[in-house]
């Protein structure tokens, strides 16, 4: 049996953290996207739309929230995330239970 190495096991967590990257992009794209089509409150989402969209509000909330953090340990002592990173994870405590 194989085992993984260090040089392998750090360019996997490279790779996710690459991932991440893109899907924050895309959400940055899609979201850009939405306020160009107009986002206004007189036209109402439908209701599984609006379920679902909590859903997914949450958990990005949370993986930011969570990213952040990450940039709390990793830079500068976390004094220019920290802020950030607590209002973050206010926002998740607020969101509702899944």
């Amino acid at each position: 049996m194989m085992t993984t190495t260090d040089p392998m096991r750090r360019n996997d967590r490279l790779a996710v953290w690459k991932e991440l990257v893109e899907a924050l992009e895309k959400v940055d794209s899609a979201w850009e996207a939405t306020r160009m089509a107009g986002n206004a409150a007189s036209s109402p989402l439908p209701g599984d739309v609006a379920v679902a969209m909590v859903k997914a509000c949450r958990g990005a909330t949370e993986a930011i929230a969570g990213v952040t953090d990450t940039l709390v340990e990793q830079y500068d002592g976390g004094s220019t995330f920290q802020e950030v990173a607590s209002v973050l994870r206010q926002a998740v405590a607020k969101w509702p239970a899944r």
